[in-house]
Order: structure tokens, then C-alpha cells, then sequence
């Protein structure tokens, strides 16, 4: 985000209008107008007389900003875990987000994790992508999901897999980390 992108941003974050910026830095209108339109190149002391105003140190200010998107293409996607023994695969989903979890998940045919038990610290929710695949929570019930479809399980509750299909089972899983 460009200089004048944030000063704008930032005004109107606070509830200033171009007038009420003009009048606490002793900047005229015109200036300020110009600068949040990227007309004007301001100074070091007009930027630290806005920035005074503004709530925020010069350095925040110039900074370059973290993109407010981030993009992870199929093709870069990391394994995180394989395991052969139980025809699956995992893969991070979530680009660099220290809140967020997402797991790409491929699982082979027929393939079941009966001899692991998941169970969570937060909520997760699963989504079907391609193929088929069965969840058994706690050993009570099972829930067979199809393409398209979405499970929320609530955390801490034990929960295995299988993908019954004849195709991996592609699924997508989400959480927000607590």
C-alpha cells in the first residue's frame, strides 16, 4: 500500500476529514488532498506532523505492509505428513497464517486411519472435494460424505476416517487455532 493510501486510510480510521487533518498540522487542504491523491511527495516533517496527528510512529507508517492476501498455488503446496501404511497424505492449505489451520488431505482407496483416534483442542470443519469418505465419531456413529459435502466436528471429540470410494478422497479441513 502506497504512502498516500495509508495516510487516507488512516484519517478516516480516526474520523478526520481532510479539513480537521489540515487544521491540527497547519497543512492546507489543498496539500493533504494532493498527497492522499499521490500528487504530492511530501517531506519527512510534513509526514511527522501528520503522523503525530494520526496516532502512528513514522517508521509503521513507511513500512512496507504484508500483503492483506496471500496466495498459495496448488503446484507449491508442502507435505506435511505421508503415510503409506495408511494410503494418506497431507498438505498445507493455509498460506503463513499463525491463526488458521488448513490441511489439503488425500486419501487412497479403501484406506482407513482405524488405528488412530483424532481428536482436537478446537473445533474443525471437513469438506469433501472429490471421491467419497466416512467419518466415525467416538465409535457411535458414522457419517458417509459425499462430493460437495461439509462435516463441523466439535473439539476434543474422537473421530476416525476411511475412504470407502474406489477414488482417493480428496477433503479439505479447517480450524481456527485457540
Amino acid at each position: 500500500m502506497e504512502i498516500s493510501e495509508k495516510i487516507k486510510l488512516l484519517r478516516k480510521d480516526r474520523g478526520l476529514s481532510i479539513k480537521e487533518l489540515s487544521e491540527k498540522t497547519g497543512l492546507s487542504v489543498g496539500f493533504i488532498s494532493n498527497l492522499e491523491r499521490d500528487i504530492n511527495s511530501p517531506s519527512i516533517a510534513n509526514l511527522q506532523l501528520i503522523c503525530q496527528v494520526l496516532d502512528i510512529s513514522l517508521i509503521d507508517l513507511l513500512k512496507e505492509d504484508k500483503e492483506s492476501v496471500s496466495i498459495l498455488r496448488a503446484d507449491d503446496r508442502e507435505l506435511l505428513f505421508k503415510s503409506s501404511k495408511e494410503g494418506t497424505k497431507y498438505y498445507n492449505l493455509i498460506p503463513e497464517n499463525p491463526d488458521f489451520n488448513g490441511s489439503y488431505v488425500v486419501i487412497d482407496p479403501e484406506c482407513t486411519s482405524e488405528n488412530i483416534r483424532w481428536s482436537h483442542s478446537h473445533d474443525e470443519i471437513g469438506l469433501v472435494i472429490k471421491g467419497e469418505l466416512e467419518i466415525n465419531l467416538s465409535d457411535r456413529k458414522i457419517y458417509k460424505l459425499k462430493e460437495g459435502d461439509s462435516i463441523y466436528i466439535k473439539k476434543n471429540t474422537p473421530h476416525k476416517y476411511r475412504n470407502s470410494g474406489n477414488i482417493p478422497s480428496i477433503t479439505h479441513w479447517f480450524s481456527i487455532k485457540k
